[in-house]
């Protein structure tokens, strides 16, 4: 039941260096654009910072002590992802990307393992307009596993359902926003659902969709899992909270 996120949807970044400032909201307006300086991942003492680079105006890098993420474009469309363990510069995931009308269509995900990359299956990406309605997974030897449904309601995906090889119903998670709470982040940074380094079922949840996540319920267990997201100045998510836990905190630089 993941959302793989290397696949992971989402950013169109065409912003040009110029005179910045850190991400201080004594110096921020709604009217500046910002980019992405750091990102924080995790909870507690498990939290881990990424730096953040660009190159001709997309992502090209996420560095942190121990993790290079390195990504790749041609024509500004994403076309690879790689993890490098910095202890001994192997990639240990990639993943390749195939555009179509401007919007990733399928993912293919390797694995280091055995001494090399090894093949671990695909998944195809199918939209209703520009909201993702379908993933189809299929494994190492290209045999269908199953499907993932999401259902929209005034952009915002509302429901979410897992099936198994055999088109089975194994759950479904409903998902609640604040409709009062513009998501901008999901607006401008449209690829961050595929270069997200979470590799969880919420990163579709929270990338997703024009308004705020609040909490989402799951069938199968009967949990309620909250969310509290908060924007900075400029109207760009700051940080997300799972429950009282810190999962990202992001800051930028804005002009």
């Amino acid at each position: 039941m993941k959302i793989y996120n290397y696949l992971s949807f989402i950013l169109i970044l065409s912003i040009v260096f110029g005179c910045s400032s850190d991400d201080d909201d004594n110096n921020q307006n709604p009217n500046q654009t910002c980019k992405i300086s750091k990102i924080t991942y995790g909870f507690g003492s498990g939290a881990e910072t990424f730096d953040v680079s660009y190159y001709n105006g997309n992502i090209s890098q996420f560095l942190s002590s121990t993790t290079k993420v390195i990504f790749t474009y041609n024509s500004n469309q994403l076309t690879t992802k790689e993890t490098i363990n910095l202890s001994n510069n192997q990639t240990e995931f990639k993943s390749e990307f195939i555009t179509t009308n401007g919007k990733i269509t399928e993912v293919r995900t390797y694995e280091y393992y055995s001494g090399a990359l090894n093949y671990t299956g695909k998944d195809n990406f199918e939209y209703s307009g520009n909201n993702l309605t379908l993933i189809q997974h299929f494994d190492s030897n290209n045999v269908y596993s199953g499907k993932t449904v999401i259902n929209w309601t005034n952009n915002n995906p509302t429901s979410t359902s897992f099936y198994d090889e055999n088109n089975v119903l194994e759950c479904t998670i409903t998902q609640n926003h604040d409709n009062t709470q513009v998501n901008k982040f999901n607006a401008e940074f449209t690829l961050f659902l595929f270069q997200d380094i979470f590799d969880e079922d919420f990163s579709q949840y929270l990338f997703l969709g024009n308004n705020n996540l609040t909490s989402t319920v799951n069938s199968c267990s009967g949990n309620t899992t909250n969310y509290t997201i908060t924007n900075n100045s400029n109207g760009y998510t700051s940080e997300i909270k799972q429950g009282t836990n810190s999962l990202y905190k992001f800051v930028y630089t804005c002009q």
